[in-house]
């Protein structure tokens, strides 16, 4: 784990071992896939957290 990351950010490991580590507003099932379609809600949601993410960098 690397201690940089938010200690609220949920971790997973796919059936690789292929970490997942996201904000919980991420981590809901299907969000990235309806970014990549470009649903209009989800595109504006991801810009709002992305300013914030960008914000405690």
């Amino acid at each position: 784990m690397n201690s940089r990351e938010p200690e609220d950010w949920i971790n997973q490991f796919g059936a690789d071992g292929e970490r997942y580590s996201y904000p919980e507003s991420l981590n809901r099932v299907g969000f990235f896939e309806d970014f990549f379609d470009g649903k209009q809600q989800v595109s504006m949601f991801w810009r709002v957290v992305n300013r914030s993410l960008s914000k405690a960098a």
